[in-house]
């Protein structure tokens, strides 16, 4: 099972170079239809319930899907990742939010950075 794993792994990776060649970090145009679909609660709720890894949990008050990973088709996209890396470094601070579930999010979004930053 761990072999399909790392193969499905490796298509995944391979899905999300093709569309970075295909659509290059200029297109603002892709980048903000993703963030107005992630805007509505609908959409995020249901990439959540269908794809609980998409989506950085954060505790303000209780466990919210807060912080964004992947594209709407529920691959891994790095604009996503650093997107959601500028959020969690602005919410520092921030007395309404855990802080020790802010710092837990921002570890595991520089080691998603430091991860699909690399080249295949």
């Amino acid at each position: 099972m761990n072999k399909i794993d790392d193969q499905l792994h490796q298509v995944s990776e391979l899905i999300r170079r093709v569309s970075e060649l295909i659509t290059p970090d200029s297109p603002m145009i892709d980048y903000n239809y993703e963030l107005s679909w992630l805007m509505k609660q609908d959409n995020r709720n249901t990439l959540f319930e269908k794809n609980p890894f998409c989506m950085i949990p954060l505790k303000i008050g209780r466990l919210v899907p807060f912080f964004p990973i992947c594209s709407r088709s529920a691959v891994a996209n790095p604009r996503m990742i650093d997107f959601s890396l500028k959020l969690a470094n602005r919410l520092q601070g921030n007395e309404r939010i855990c802080q020790e579930s802010l710092q837990e999010a921002i570890k595991k979004l520089e080691d998603l950075k430091s991860k699909y930053s690399k080249k295949i």
